[in-house]
Protein backbone atom coordinates (compact mmCIF):
# COMPACT_ATOMS: atom_id res chain seq x y z
CA UNK A 1 0.00 0.00 0.00
CA UNK A 2 1.38 3.42 -0.95
CA UNK A 3 2.10 6.17 1.60
CA UNK A 4 -0.34 8.46 -0.20
CA UNK A 5 -3.19 6.07 0.63
CA UNK A 6 -2.11 5.78 4.26
CA UNK A 7 -1.91 9.53 4.88
CA UNK A 8 -5.68 10.20 5.10
CA UNK A 9 -6.03 7.37 7.62
CA UNK A 10 -3.07 8.66 9.62
CA UNK A 11 -4.52 12.18 9.65
CA UNK A 12 -7.89 10.90 10.90
CA UNK A 13 -6.28 8.78 13.61
CA UNK A 14 -4.09 11.70 14.65
CA UNK A 15 -7.11 13.97 15.05
CA UNK A 16 -8.87 11.32 17.14
CA UNK A 17 -5.80 10.87 19.33
CA UNK A 18 -5.46 14.61 19.89
CA UNK A 19 -9.13 14.76 20.83
CA UNK A 20 -8.69 12.01 23.38
CA UNK A 21 -5.56 13.61 24.82
CA UNK A 22 -7.05 17.11 25.13
CA UNK A 23 -9.59 17.09 27.97
CA UNK A 24 -9.86 20.89 27.93
CA UNK A 25 -11.11 20.86 24.34
CA UNK A 26 -13.58 18.14 25.24
CA UNK A 27 -14.82 20.18 28.21
CA UNK A 28 -15.16 23.32 26.10
CA UNK A 29 -17.15 21.44 23.45
CA UNK A 30 -19.47 19.88 26.02
CA UNK A 31 -20.13 23.19 27.79
CA UNK A 32 -20.67 25.09 24.55
CA UNK A 33 -23.19 22.50 23.38
CA UNK A 34 -25.56 23.94 25.99
CA UNK A 35 -24.74 27.61 25.50
CA UNK A 36 -24.98 27.46 21.69
CA UNK A 37 -27.57 24.67 21.60
CA UNK A 38 -25.64 22.55 19.12
CA UNK A 39 -24.36 18.96 19.31
CA UNK A 40 -20.92 18.87 20.92
CA UNK A 41 -19.47 17.04 17.88
CA UNK A 42 -20.90 19.46 15.30
CA UNK A 43 -18.76 21.69 13.04
CA UNK A 44 -20.33 24.72 14.71
CA UNK A 45 -19.04 23.66 18.13
CA UNK A 46 -15.60 22.75 16.74
CA UNK A 47 -15.37 26.26 15.26
CA UNK A 48 -16.56 27.79 18.54
CA UNK A 49 -13.87 25.91 20.48
CA UNK A 50 -11.22 27.35 18.17
CA UNK A 51 -12.70 30.81 18.74
CA UNK A 52 -12.53 30.31 22.49
CA UNK A 53 -8.89 29.26 22.37
CA UNK A 54 -7.91 32.24 20.23
CA UNK A 55 -9.91 34.72 22.28
CA UNK A 56 -8.59 33.25 25.53
CA UNK A 57 -5.06 34.36 24.66
CA UNK A 58 -6.33 37.85 23.84
CA UNK A 59 -8.26 38.00 27.12
CA UNK A 60 -5.15 37.02 29.07
CA UNK A 61 -3.10 39.80 27.49
CA UNK A 62 -5.84 42.39 28.06
CA UNK A 63 -6.23 41.31 31.69
CA UNK A 64 -2.51 41.66 32.29
CA UNK A 65 -2.53 45.14 30.76
CA UNK A 66 -5.45 46.23 32.92
CA UNK A 67 -3.92 44.69 36.05
CA UNK A 68 -0.70 46.65 35.52
CA UNK A 69 -2.51 49.97 35.97
CA UNK A 70 -2.70 51.72 39.31
CA UNK A 71 -5.97 51.76 41.20
CA UNK A 72 -6.67 55.35 40.16
CA UNK A 73 -5.93 54.56 36.52
CA UNK A 74 -8.11 51.43 36.47
CA UNK A 75 -11.37 53.08 37.55
CA UNK A 76 -12.06 54.94 34.25
CA UNK A 77 -11.72 51.64 32.39
CA UNK A 78 -14.57 50.01 34.34
CA UNK A 79 -18.01 50.72 32.87
CA UNK A 80 -21.03 49.64 34.98
CA UNK A 81 -23.65 47.81 32.96
CA UNK A 82 -26.36 49.28 35.20
CA UNK A 83 -25.46 52.31 37.30
CA UNK A 84 -28.27 51.68 39.77
CA UNK A 85 -26.95 48.17 40.48
CA UNK A 86 -23.54 49.62 41.36
CA UNK A 87 -25.18 52.19 43.63
CA UNK A 88 -27.10 49.41 45.37
CA UNK A 89 -23.89 47.45 45.84
CA UNK A 90 -22.21 50.53 47.31
CA UNK A 91 -25.09 50.97 49.73
CA UNK A 92 -24.56 47.43 51.04
CA UNK A 93 -20.79 47.79 51.27
CA UNK A 94 -20.65 47.91 55.09
CA UNK A 95 -21.96 44.34 55.16
CA UNK A 96 -20.15 41.24 54.01
CA UNK A 97 -20.54 40.95 50.23
CA UNK A 98 -20.36 37.60 48.47
CA UNK A 99 -20.01 37.41 44.70
CA UNK A 100 -20.41 34.52 42.31
CA UNK A 101 -18.70 34.84 38.94
CA UNK A 102 -17.48 32.92 35.88
CA UNK A 103 -14.05 32.40 34.32
CA UNK A 104 -15.04 35.04 31.80
CA UNK A 105 -13.27 38.23 30.76
CA UNK A 106 -11.18 39.87 33.49
CA UNK A 107 -12.58 37.59 36.20
CA UNK A 108 -9.30 37.51 38.15
CA UNK A 109 -9.56 41.29 38.68
CA UNK A 110 -13.15 41.25 39.90
CA UNK A 111 -12.35 41.40 43.66
CA UNK A 112 -10.10 44.40 43.05
CA UNK A 113 -12.61 46.17 40.80
CA UNK A 114 -15.43 45.68 43.32
CA UNK A 115 -13.25 46.87 46.21
CA UNK A 116 -12.33 50.02 44.28
CA UNK A 117 -15.98 50.86 43.65
CA UNK A 118 -17.27 50.05 47.13
CA UNK A 119 -14.32 51.45 49.12
CA UNK A 120 -13.98 48.33 51.22
CA UNK A 121 -11.74 45.30 51.47
CA UNK A 122 -11.98 42.73 48.71
CA UNK A 123 -15.22 40.70 48.85
CA UNK A 124 -15.63 36.94 49.00
CA UNK A 125 -15.74 35.58 45.45
CA UNK A 126 -16.90 32.16 44.32
CA UNK A 127 -15.85 31.16 40.81
CA UNK A 128 -18.51 28.94 39.25
CA UNK A 129 -16.11 26.62 37.42
CA UNK A 130 -13.92 26.23 40.53
CA UNK A 131 -16.76 25.04 42.77
CA UNK A 132 -16.78 21.39 43.91
CA UNK A 133 -18.13 18.89 41.42
CA UNK A 134 -20.68 16.26 42.40
CA UNK A 135 -22.62 13.49 40.71
CA UNK A 136 -25.79 14.20 38.73
CA UNK A 137 -28.15 12.77 41.40
CA UNK A 138 -28.74 14.99 44.43
CA UNK A 139 -31.55 16.72 46.32
CA UNK A 140 -31.06 20.22 44.93
CA UNK A 141 -29.62 20.16 41.37
CA UNK A 142 -28.56 23.49 39.90
CA UNK A 143 -29.94 23.83 36.38
CA UNK A 144 -28.39 25.81 33.55
CA UNK A 145 -29.86 25.81 30.03
CA UNK A 146 -32.57 23.40 31.24
CA UNK A 147 -30.13 20.69 32.33
CA UNK A 148 -28.76 19.68 35.77
CA UNK A 149 -25.14 20.67 36.25
CA UNK A 150 -22.53 18.92 38.36
CA UNK A 151 -21.90 22.01 40.50
CA UNK A 152 -22.16 21.92 44.28
CA UNK A 153 -23.11 25.50 45.17
CA UNK A 154 -21.84 27.08 48.42
CA UNK A 155 -24.09 26.66 51.45
CA UNK A 156 -23.93 30.42 52.03
CA UNK A 157 -25.74 30.88 48.73
CA UNK A 158 -28.83 29.38 50.38
CA UNK A 159 -28.55 31.61 53.47
CA UNK A 160 -30.93 34.55 53.05
CA UNK A 161 -28.96 36.51 55.66
CA UNK A 162 -25.94 36.67 53.35
CA UNK A 163 -26.10 39.25 50.53
CA UNK A 164 -25.07 37.49 47.31
CA UNK A 165 -24.45 39.03 43.90
CA UNK A 166 -23.70 37.59 40.49
CA UNK A 167 -20.95 39.64 38.84
CA UNK A 168 -18.79 39.56 35.71
CA UNK A 169 -16.23 41.85 34.06
CA UNK A 170 -16.35 41.23 30.30
CA UNK A 171 -14.06 43.13 27.97
CA UNK A 172 -15.66 45.71 25.73
CA UNK A 173 -14.69 46.17 22.04
CA UNK A 174 -11.08 47.33 21.81
CA UNK A 175 -9.93 45.22 24.79
CA UNK A 176 -9.14 48.29 26.91
CA UNK A 177 -12.14 48.56 29.24
CA UNK A 178 -14.51 46.11 30.91
CA UNK A 179 -18.27 46.03 31.33
CA UNK A 180 -19.06 45.44 35.00
CA UNK A 181 -22.24 43.37 35.22
CA UNK A 182 -23.83 43.26 38.69
CA UNK A 183 -26.98 41.40 39.63
CA UNK A 184 -28.26 41.31 43.24
CA UNK A 185 -29.82 37.94 44.00
CA UNK A 186 -33.11 37.65 45.95
CA UNK A 187 -33.09 36.58 49.59
CA UNK A 188 -35.40 33.59 49.19
CA UNK A 189 -33.24 30.54 48.29
CA UNK A 190 -35.41 29.18 45.48
CA UNK A 191 -35.79 32.61 43.87
CA UNK A 192 -32.06 33.18 44.36
CA UNK A 193 -31.13 30.03 42.43
CA UNK A 194 -33.59 30.89 39.66
CA UNK A 195 -32.23 34.43 39.27
CA UNK A 196 -28.65 33.15 39.38
CA UNK A 197 -29.32 30.66 36.60
CA UNK A 198 -31.05 33.26 34.42
CA UNK A 199 -28.21 35.77 34.93
CA UNK A 200 -25.53 33.23 34.08
CA UNK A 201 -27.35 32.16 30.92
CA UNK A 202 -27.79 35.78 29.77
CA UNK A 203 -24.12 36.61 30.25
CA UNK A 204 -22.94 33.43 28.53
CA UNK A 205 -25.18 34.01 25.51
CA UNK A 206 -23.75 37.53 25.11
CA UNK A 207 -20.09 36.94 25.99
CA UNK A 208 -19.37 33.24 25.44
CA UNK A 209 -16.21 33.90 23.35
CA UNK A 210 -14.59 35.33 26.53
CA UNK A 211 -15.54 32.27 28.63
CA UNK A 212 -12.98 29.55 29.23
CA UNK A 213 -14.28 26.73 31.46
CA UNK A 214 -11.57 24.08 31.59
CA UNK A 215 -13.76 21.29 32.92
CA UNK A 216 -17.18 19.90 32.05
CA UNK A 217 -19.96 21.52 34.06
CA UNK A 218 -22.60 18.99 32.95
CA UNK A 219 -22.38 15.18 33.21
CA UNK A 220 -23.06 14.72 29.47
CA UNK A 221 -23.29 16.90 26.32
CA UNK A 222 -26.52 18.61 25.30
CA UNK A 223 -27.34 16.10 22.56
CA UNK A 224 -27.49 13.35 25.17
CA UNK A 225 -29.51 15.26 27.79
CA UNK A 226 -31.90 17.65 26.05
CA UNK A 227 -35.02 15.98 24.62
CA UNK A 228 -35.10 17.94 21.35
CA UNK A 229 -31.77 16.40 20.28
CA UNK A 230 -32.92 12.89 21.19
CA UNK A 231 -36.14 13.41 19.21
CA UNK A 232 -34.12 14.46 16.16
CA UNK A 233 -32.01 11.33 16.47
Amino acid sequence: MSWSRLLPCFSTCQRRTLSVLDPIKQALALNLSYVLHEPSTSPEIHAAVRTLQTTHRRVQRATQQLASRSDEAVIPYVVPHHEHALQLLQSTAPHSIHLLTLTLGAWQLLPRLIALHTYQSKPTVWVLERLPMVGPARDRPFLLFRAPTRLALPEALLDNAVPVWFATAAFRPGWQSVLLHLCPLPEQPTERLTMLGQSIEEVLRNFWPQWYPERALWPAPAEVVLPEFRDEG
